[in-house]
């Protein structure tokens, strides 16, 4: 079991990107570190949508995290988010 980040990637978010809390970093965290999440244009909308088709999404401050079961689990939620028409970007958040 696993967690995917997802932030907006509105202008403003682009402030916010190192927004992870540090329980979400590895204790000997270094600028080569990188962390795979979503970026999308309404967090608020994806979480519905995600919400909606039973994924489980906890909501932290300016972002989501949806809890992932593996590969198919990715699979799911990407394929969840296109079914919704919902664009996405699968980039590095930290």
């Amino acid at each position: 079991m696993g967690f995917l980040p997802i932030v907006s990637n509105s202008s403003q978010a682009e402030t916010q990107r190192c927004h992870l809390k540090n329980e979400h970093l590895p204790a000997f965290y270094m600028e080569d570190f990188s962390v795979m999440g979503l970026s999308v244009e309404d967090v608020e909308t994806t979480m519905a949508a995600l919400q909606r088709n039973g994924v489980e999404v906890e909501k932290e401050d300016a972002m989501a995290m949806a809890r992932i079961d593996g590969l198919n689990g990715m699979k799911m939620v990407l394929g969840l988010l296109k079914s919704n028409g919902i664009a996405f970007e699968l980039t590095d958040i930290a």
